[in-house]
């Protein structure tokens, strides 16, 4: 099948003909929308990479600091 154009399809099933699978054929996804996607979706994934960061390398507290050096 070439999906080149946007439209929607059905495709009936061979084992039951009552069935068939519908199908949406969406225009190609532009640098412009790829860019929106990653401002969108930046600061949740920043705020989730500090909190595991704080997991993996905890914050030590001062006197703790000060006692290792």
């Amino acid at each position: 099948m070439v999906l080149d154009k946007a439209k929607k399809m059905s495709v009936s099933c061979s084992f039951q003909s009552s069935r068939y699978l519908g199908l949406d054929i969406r225009p190609a996804t532009t640098i412009g929308t790829r860019i929106a996607g990653l401002i969108v979706t930046a600061p949740t994934l920043a705020a989730l990479l500090f909190l595991y960061s704080l997991a993996a390398y905890p914050i030590k507290p001062a006197k703790q600091a000060a006692n290792a050096v």
